[in-house]
């Protein structure tokens, strides 16, 4: 399908949809904006690109939001209700989560540990006065590095796994401090993360956890208080968050529109004072631009006025507003990245300094290939720049990045539900499509017999797998690639399984269709795929109540049919408990 072209108020061509994007991301919306919503949805739009791109940057449920009340008779049926679907599930998420961040903090609380949510819920309330409109699947925690040990320790009680292990936390003191100390609980897809002044290396200053405690401001979060950053701490803090990310994510810039025009209130001199102490005022700067420019959120004019005095500004808007526009999303290579580092701290010297500190301070990713007992992160400083450069390329030719889900293990059982589903034994060749840490391939050879290929974009987990088919004793039997899905060879598989939700089996359709050789079997974990009618579905549930979706294809049949613009239809059934 040809998209028609729009001018946004930038003067820059865009696709229809995304177009039709920006005008639904927001919470308030004039006349003019609703009759331009309107225009777009009632013109010819590519429907499976607009819900995967609406998914994708985080703004479905905006989207939804703003077409029911606008325009719902231009909205094709089958599509206003995987809307809906996806609106309702989001709706039930973000409650779940809620539940879960008041169990957190009063068990944090019980165990002397002081704590403050930030993003997720507390940000929904706080910037857009509805915990529906925001979409997150994880919970973000700021904690002290000294209490972390403490933290780790009361999570594990409460059933989630920690991803660093004790160890490592124990090793904080000697520099080995991750990225963030991420917990999780598989049968509830729940993924928490702890930040400490330690983790949040992307400020150019330290984190003053004393002073930002001291400003914090009370959120209605289903009808308790909740504690969080004040809105002029939170700019800054999110805006900072935003530039590591290079804003990818259009909600990133929405998060930052809506709490410019939060009903409490800003005071900006005491925002861009606080963005000055943390070394972030161009960030935020950058991330006001974005606001103001790509989705129309009003700023006093002595900020508009300090954004058009900083031409890099300008420049820096306009590669994020170019990398919306593309029609891919590529991964920026290293030079990319280092020169958007260097810019965004305004002063060349103190952008250098920024970048070197960046790119010798070890991470996990490079501590997992040194074993130097207490002086590890000599080794890992020097080594760390020649991994990144491995990892991101120069960046003369730009690759894909990884867009088809993030990494959420499946539980034993459903791996064993859905290898069942799909009826694999010894003949079949499985394929697990975004393979994680190799579990689906590693029990079909296991306990079937059956050949495997695991693919996944992120080297630790193809390393992961490899250790666990090792440890399993079939590593003669699987193999693992680490290769973007949508790019791999499948003619040998029998059996194809996936975890990618409906976004990213959205994305492999059309590859599936194509590759796939007539009576291989498809089965997917909670998401269906774009224009496929599943031969069998099934409601699987856990013993602790949490519940998944199966499908079931096989390619060649009736089920891999119907219109590519068509959410799947299907019958259900009850799985076995």
């Amino acid at each position: 399908m040809v998209s028609r072209e729009v001018t946004s108020a930038s003067a820059v061509k865009i696709r229809a949809e995304k177009g039709l994007l920006l005008c639904c991301t927001r919470t308030r919306v004039d006349p003019a904006r609703a009759e331009r919503i309107r225009v777009l949805a009632s013109g010819e739009l590519d429907w499976p690109y607009l819900y995967a791109a609406a998914v994708e940057h985080g703004v479905a449920a905006l989207l939804y939001w703003h077409l029911r009340a606008t325009c719902p008779e231009a909205v094709p049926t089958p599509w206003m209700e995987q809307l809906e679907a996806a609106f309702r599930q989001n709706v039930r998420r973000n409650l779940r989560l809620s539940a879960e961040l008041f169990g957190i903090l009063e068990s944090f609380r019980a165990g002397g540990v002081a704590a403050i949510p930030y993003k997720g819920p507390v940000l929904a309330e706080q910037a857009y006065g509805n915990l529906a409109f925001r979409q997150f699947a994880d919970l973000d925690i700021v904690v002290r590095q000294r209490d972390v040990a403490t933290a780790h320790a009361l999570l594990t009680a409460l059933g989630y796994r920690a991803d660093v292990d004790v160890q490592t936390v124990a090793q904080a003191a000697e520099g080995k401090i991750p990225g963030q100390y991420q917990f999780t609980r598989e049968v509830r897809q729940s993924i928490v993360e702890l930040h400490t002044e330690g983790t949040l290396r992307y400020f150019p200053t330290p984190l003053d956890l004393d002073g930002l405690s001291r400003r914090l401001e009370p959120v209605q979060l289903a009808g308790r208080e909740i504690l969080t950053f004040s809105i002029e701490d939170a700019l800054p803090i999110l805006c900072v968050h935003g530039s590591k990310h290079f804003w990818e994510r259009l909600s990133w810039i929405a998060d930052i529109a809506e709490l410019a025009q939060a009903p409490q209130g800003v005071d900006w001199e005491v925002a861009v004072r606080r963005a000055r102490e943390l070394g972030a005022e161009r960030m935020l700067f950058l991330g006001l631009h974005l606001a103001n420019g790509l989705l129309d959120a009003p700023l006093p004019e002595e900020i508009r006025e300090r954004v058009r005095g900083d031409p890099g500004i300008g420049r820096l808007a306009e590669q994020v507003r170019g990398q919306f526009v593309s029609k891919t999303r590529e991964l920026p290579g290293a030079v990319q990245r280092a020169m958007f580092r260097v810019r965004m701290r305004g002063n060349v010297l103190d952008g250098l300094r920024y970048l070197v500190r960046l790119a010798t301070a070890p991470t996990e990713e490079d501590w997992s290939g040194v074993r130097l007992g207490g002086r590890f992160w000599l080794l890992s400083a020097v080594l760390r720049p020649f991994r990144l450069l491995r990892k991101y390329g120069l960046g003369l030719v730009r690759g894909p990045a990884a867009d088809l889900a993030r990494y959420v293990p499946t539980p034993p059982r459903l791996v064993e539900r859905m290898l069942a589903l799909a009826e694999v034994n010894s003949s079949d060749v499985v394929y697990d499509l975004g393979c994680g840490d190799g579990r689906m391939v590693v029990m079909a050879a296991k306990r079937l017999g059956a050949r495997g290929v695991g693919v996944d974009i992120d080297p630790r987990r193809i390393a992961e797998a490899q250790a666990q088919a090792r440890a399993e004793g079939v590593e003669q039997q699987v193999k693992f690639l680490e290769q973007d899905a949508k790019t791999v060879d499948l003619s040998e598989a029998t059996v194809v399984t996936l975890y990618l939700r409906f976004l990213g089996s959205a994305k492999l359709a059309r590859e599936l269709r194509a590759r796939l050789r007539p009576g291989t079997r498809v089965v997917s974990r909670d998401g269906g795929i774009s224009g496929w009618a599943a031969e069998t579905t099934e409601q699987w549930r856990e013993e602790n109540g949490d519940a998944a979706t199966l499908y079931l294809w096989r390619v060649g049949g009736a089920s891999p049919a119907g219109s590519e613009s068509e959410p799947a239809k299907s019958h259900a059934k009850a799985a076995p408990r």
